[in-house]
């Protein structure tokens, strides 16, 4: 478990509100999750990591809360960043490839924002829907939100260029609202490009390559954005890759297609909304179910 003091937990608070939709979930997102739900009554549901979202979409059902994640700073600046009261939220600080056999058979519902992203496919991937399988009641489900590698590459410097275009509207001396809602997200589509252009074909993404386009993006930002509010969503939002303790590190984004046959492998059927409509990259983000057969 990693520990953190006040401090530590306020920063990333404060990191993690800058990031906007698509690394957070929003409210089509959201409405995909609770409609998958259904409106029959949910004892216990787990939530892989501490998405705050995701938290309070099942307090607010009456749903007894489980979430697992490995640093308690996270946890504690999720919490702030939540809008229900976390009291009754069970904690479990571990790694979710730490099997809990405590937890065998306890769970309805698993929901993600995107956990797959941070391990490594296919052994990883394999081996955690094993555990969550076995977390689950006959019939219980797996609710993610997930990114895909798209069937069509993307290039990373049109890309930029194209957000850049979408950016130019802002008014960089007296920003509204919305400029500033505008602005946080497209820096967020971009943190999502470095990813999508640094993978190799087995859907695995490459550090090294990944901080190139980190530092790409910053540069070309930089003297067009250079004051305060945006110069500090740049550089909260779009950060290296550091190889620090703790540190979540996107590793793996298979097509599509190819994870299904992996969940289905596990012994899930799986159904799928169909991929968001995303400037740039329109068959990457994915709502989707996976029943437990």
């Amino acid at each position: 478990m990693q520990n953190g003091n006040d401090d530590q937990i306020r920063k990333m608070a404060r990191m993690w509100s800058l990031f906007s939709s698509p690394l957070r979930p929003d409210l089509d997102d959201i409405g995909y999750l609770t409609a998958r739900l259904g409106d029959a009554g949910l004892q216990r549901g787990l939530i892989l990591g501490s998405t705050p979202e995701l938290v309070d979409l099942l307090n607010r059902r009456g749903c007894a809360v489980t979430i697992i994640d490995n640093n308690e700073t996270v946890i504690k600046a999720m919490e702030i960043l939540s809008q229900t009261n976390w009291a009754q939220v069970q904690i479990v600080c571990a790694s979710w490839l730490e099997e809990q056999e405590a937890l065998h058979g306890a769970f309805e519902v698993i929901l993600g924002d995107n956990p797959l992203l941070f391990i490594r496919y296919p052994e990883d991937w394999h081996k955690l829907l094993g555990i969550l399988k076995r977390y689950l009641v006959t019939d219980g489900r797996i609710i993610m939100r997930g990114f895909f590698r798209p069937v069509v590459p993307v290039a990373f410097e049109p890309f930029v260029e194209a957000s850049l275009n979408r950016l130019s509207c802002i008014n960089t001396e007296e920003p509204s609202e919305e400029d500033m809602k505008v602005f946080a997200n497209e820096i967020s589509i971009i943190r999502l490009g470095t990813a999508l252009t640094a993978l190799d074909a087995a859907g695995i993404i490459c550090g090294q390559t990944r901080n190139r386009r980190i530092d790409y993006a910053r540069e070309k930002l930089a003297p067009l954005f250079p004051d305060a509010p945006f110069d500090e969503i740049i550089e909260k939002v779009l950060y290296p890759q550091t190889g620090r303790a703790g540190e979540l590190v996107p590793r793996s984004m298979p097509e599509w297609q190819e994870a299904a046959r992996l969940f289905e492998e596990v012994g899930f059927a799986l159904a799928a909304g169909p991929p968001q409509t995303r400037e740039g990259f329109p068959d990457v983000v994915r709502c989707f179910t996976a029943v437990k057969r």
